[in-house]
């Protein structure tokens, strides 16, 4: 799970991208993340390349991961907008659905679902406004 750069290279939203099916599943903890050098500190390289989580952190579930980068985000960016896609899909059987109600308990809202030509899965855009 990463919390990066927007794909517009916008320093007012951030992503959060590579959450998997589920977040009680059996898949394994999150990896430790070593600490790494801190960038847009005045929204210079804003880049999708890089990492915008700099802390060190322990390995931990992904709910606990996901509550690391959401009170990071609060902390260095107060006024923000974060960004969670979630997708399903019946042709590649995959259904992140189960994030759902861990989202909305932490004041994510629904903003936008398509059906995403490329991948044939039904995308669901969810957005939380920090500092609303």
């Amino acid at each position: 799970m990463q919390l990066a750069f927007h794909i517009g290279k916008c320093c007012g939203i951030k992503t959060i991208w590579g959450m998997g099916v589920n977040p009680l599943g059996t898949e394994h903890a999150l990896p430790e993340l070593p600490g790494k050098v801190k960038h847009d500190r005045i929204g210079a390289d804003v880049d999708t390349n890089l990492r915008f989580f700099h802390e060190k952190a322990p390995q931990e579930s992904k709910l606990d991961r996901l509550d690391r980068y959401l009170n990071f985000v609060k902390r260095e960016r107060p006024q923000h907008i974060v960004e969670i896609v979630l997708a399903e899909s019946a042709w590649y059987h995959v259904d992140q659905s189960a994030w759902v109600p861990e989202l909305e308990t932490r004041g994510f809202r629904l903003v936008n679902s398509c059906m995403n030509s490329n991948s044939r899965n039904t995308i669901y855009v969810y957005h939380l406004n920090v500092g609303e």
